[in-house]
């Protein structure tokens, strides 16, 4: 195993008109991990900015909509009742 501890953590933070995300990760390597560490830290440096480029990219694409023209995605309705 390249890795003895794995661990990530997603936040969301209200902040002004918006919501930050933080994305919290964390590894302790092991074996032929701790060999490749600082190049993998290099790696996943270079992929998770491309990634948090990509998001940022879609959300400015598809802002929300606001509060008063918001669908609800799930809705309710009260079960038939049987007359018989």
């Amino acid at each position: 195993s390249m890795m003895k501890r794995f661990g990530e953590d997603y936040r969301l933070t209200a902040e002004g008109n918006g919501t930050r995300f933080d994305w919290i990760m964390g590894a302790e390597p092991a074996g032929i991990g701790k060999l490749v560490a600082p190049g993998m830290k290099i790696f996943m440096q270079r992929i998770l900015r491309k990634a948090a480029k990509n998001v940022n990219r879609y959300l400015a694409e598809h802002p929300a909509p606001s509060p008063a023209t918001a669908q609800r995605s799930t809705t309710y309705e009260k079960p038939a009742t049987s007359s018989k």
